[in-house]
C-alpha cells in the first residue's frame, strides 16, 4: 500500500524544499536590513540549493557506474545523467554552506558581533571542488563531508540561534506570537535536520531515514511561513525611530 509513496518520496522531498524556497523568496524580496539579509537570504539559498540537489536525483534511474557503453563510449543520455548527477552533488555541497551561513547569521543576530564569513564560506566551497577535480577525494565523498560538517554544524547553530532569539523575545516580552512560533518550529526542524541529514544513516524505530528527512523538510517549510515575522519586527522598529 505504501509502495507508490515510497517510489515518489524523493520527488515529494524535493518539492517541499522547492515550495519553501518560493515562500521565502516571496516574503523576503524587500529585505533592506543587512543582518536580516544574511539570515533570510541564507535560509532561502539553502532551500533552493537543497531542492536542486534532490529533484535531479529522482530522475536519475541509473548510477554513472552502471551506465551501458555503446561502442566503448557513453551515449549522449549517459553523459547527460553523469552531468546531472555531478550538478546535484555540487548543489548539495552549496546548500550545506548556505545552511552554515544561516546558522552563524541567526546566532549573531541581536549581538554587536559582525563577522564577514562570506568569503571564507566561498573559499571552503572552492577548496572542496579543487579537492575533487585533483582526484584527492571523490565527488560523493565531498558531498558526505560537507553534509556532516557544514550541514550538521550549520543546522545545530541555526537551532541554537533560533532558541536564543526566542529566549530574548520571551525575556523582554517582545515579539508577536507568530514569530515566536516560527522560531520554535524552525529550531525543532533544524535539530531534526542535523541528525537526519548529518548523522543518521539507519532506520530509527523501524522508521526509514527518508521518512524522517521528509518530516524535517515539512517542518522547515512550515517555519518558512513564520520566521519571516522578523521582517515585521524590523519594520516596526524603523517606524518607531521616526
Amino acid at each position: 500500500m505504501l509502495k507508490p509513496f515510497t517510489e515518489y518520496i524523493q520527488l515529494i522531498y524535493g518539492l517541499i524544499y522547492l515550495v519553501a524556497s518560493i515562500v521565502l523568496i516571496w516574503k523576503t524580496r524587500k529585505v533592506s536590513t543587512t543582518s536580516l539579509k544574511d539570515i533570510l537570504w541564507a535560509f532561502t539559498g539553502f532551500s533552493i540549493m537543497k531542492a536542486l540537489s534532490i529533484l535531479p536525483g529522482w530522475s536519475i534511474v541509473m548510477s554513472p557506474e552502471t551506465l551501458p557503453l555503446i561502442n566503448n563510449t557513453l551515449s549522449l543520455e549517459a553523459v547527460f545523467i553523469i552531468v546531472l548527477d555531478t550538478l546535484r552533488i555540487e548543489a548539495s555541497v552549496i546548500s550545506n554552506v548556505f545552511l552554515l551561513h544561516f546558522g552563524i547569521a541567526i546566532l549573531g543576530y541581536k549581538t554587536s558581533i559582525r563577522i564577514n564569513y562570506k568569503v571564507v564560506a566561498a573559499l571552503l566551497v572552492l577548496a572542496f571542488f579543487v579537492l575533487h577535480l585533483t582526484g584527492i577525494i571523490s565527488l560523493d565523498t565531498t558531498e558526505e563531508i560537507s553534509r556532516r560538517s557544514f550541514g550538521f554544524n550549520g543546522a545545530l547553530l541555526g537551532c541554537v540561534g533560533c532558541l536564543n532569539l526566542f529566549y530574548i523575545k520571551i525575556k523582554k516580552n517582545t515579539g508577536e506570537k507568530i514569530l515566536l512560533t516560527g522560531l520554535v518550529l524552525c529550531s525543532v526542524a533544524l535539530l531534526f535536520y542535523a541528525f537526519a541529514e548529518g548523522i543518521i544513516s539507519e532506520p530509527v524505530f523501524d522508521i526509514p531515514v527518508k521518512h524522517i528527512r521528509i518530516l524535517s523538510a515539512a517542518a522547515i517549510l512550515l517555519s518558512s511561513f513564520f520566521i519571516t515575522g522578523l521582517l515585521k519586527e524590523e519594520k516596526g522598529r524603523r517606524i518607531g525611530y521616526v
